[in-house]
């Protein structure tokens, strides 16, 4: 059994919540310079914070960094937070017009066979 003396010195103390959201975000691995791309909200009644994340994090394997950050906000912030909410939003892209003109024909056309096949009978 021994003991351990430190000194410590404290360099400096985060009271804004968003600093201190941002903190976290930074430790789980998420650089410096992108953090102002993810958009969060925190609704104080509920204690629920919300992150967006941004589309160029979508693609990424974000699982176990979403896991960790919640796991840190809720543990270190318990008193401003009770549940984190990540949002990823997936917008719907837009079909090339040729495609759709040309699905558009070959619908017609084959509308056009039914029909004459059903007068025919």
């Amino acid at each position: 059994s021994q003991s351990i003396d430190y000194n410590v010195e404290v360099v400096d103390i985060i009271e804004d919540f968003n600093e201190k959201v941002e903190y976290f975000m930074v430790a789980k691995g998420i650089p410096q310079e992108n953090i102002s791309e993810f958009t969060f909200s925190h609704d104080t009644e509920s204690k629920d914070i919300e992150i967006i994340i941004p589309k160029m994090f979508l693609f990424q394997n974000l699982t176990y960094v979403k896991f960790g950050l919640a796991m840190d906000l809720q543990t270190h912030m318990a008193d401003d937070i009770n549940n984190v909410k990540f949002i990823e939003i997936y917008e719907k892209m837009p079909m090339p017009t040729a495609a759709l003109d040309s699905i558009e024909q070959k619908v017609g056309e084959f509308e056009k066979e039914q029909d004459d096949s059903e007068e025919e009978q």
